[in-house]
């Protein structure tokens, strides 16, 4: 999909802490994709490591009468990745950009697959070329 990527072997990278602490950058570098269980069904929250998801604002801006985040074992059982290595594009889940992460145009790195393997992209080219949708969910 002419999407740039590469994959970034870690010693450990289950936490948003272990992941800017192996890469050695601030947290600020380091994204997350957190499984949300709705009403339409599960959504991958794509947002800045920093911060925290605002379920109250999610159900808001996206007119959802039900959102929680999922389980652990809810997040392997629909991604088929641990916490800890969620990317964010999974097949068949709606993939939703915090704003705060949508302007990002650097590289930012995420969920590669396994607690040892981080994904940096670039948030922006993410979003332009994946038409995916952006909303105002996080809370630091």
């Amino acid at each position: 999909m002419g999407i740039g990527y590469r994959f970034v072997a870690v010693e450990r990278a289950r936490t948003v802490e272990d992941a800017a602490r192996s890469l050695g950058v601030g947290r600020d570098k380091i994204a997350k994709t957190i499984i949300a269980i709705t009403d339409r069904g599960p959504l991958a929250l794509f947002l800045r490591g920093i911060h925290r998801v605002d379920f109250e604002a999610l159900r808001k801006n996206l007119g959802l009468s039900f959102a929680i985040m999922a389980t652990p074992e809810e997040v392997e059982r629909i991604t088929e990745y641990k916490v800890g290595g969620v990317p964010p594009i999974i097949d068949g889940v709606e993939t939703i950009v915090d704003a705060s992460l949508a302007s990002e145009s650097g590289e930012v790195f995420c969920g590669g697959g396994d607690e040892h393997t981080l994904l940096a992209i670039k948030p922006r080219e993410l979003i332009e070329k994946l038409r995916l949708r952006v909303c105002g969910f996080a809370s630091r």
